[in-house]
């Protein structure tokens, strides 16, 4: 399962390519700044969702900062593994 967030849905088009990281078809969730794509919102809402739902095995996060450091506070709290890079 993937998780990506962008400011808008025009951006998400440069998302697309991380599905060819994958050796299978992924479930992809997406959310938008201003909900053009996907869920509105920020994508650390749906990674707390995931997590909740207990699908969630490990994080690999990258971007913003505050971004990042959201994810490592939230995956923290459940303990999962969570790498973050730049």
């Amino acid at each position: 399962m993937g998780i990506s967030g962008v400011s808008c849905g025009r951006e998400h088009e440069f998302v697309n390519p991380l599905q060819l990281l994958y050796r299978e078809e992924v479930d992809l969730q997406v959310a938008t700044d201003d909900g053009s794509e996907g869920a509105r919102g920020f994508v650390t809402e749906l990674l707390e969702g995931e997590i909740a739902s207990g699908d969630a095995a490990r994080v690999y996060a990258c971007g913003p900062t505050p971004m990042m450091r959201r994810a490592a506070e939230i995956t923290g709290k459940s303990g999962l593994p969570c790498l973050v890079s730049l």
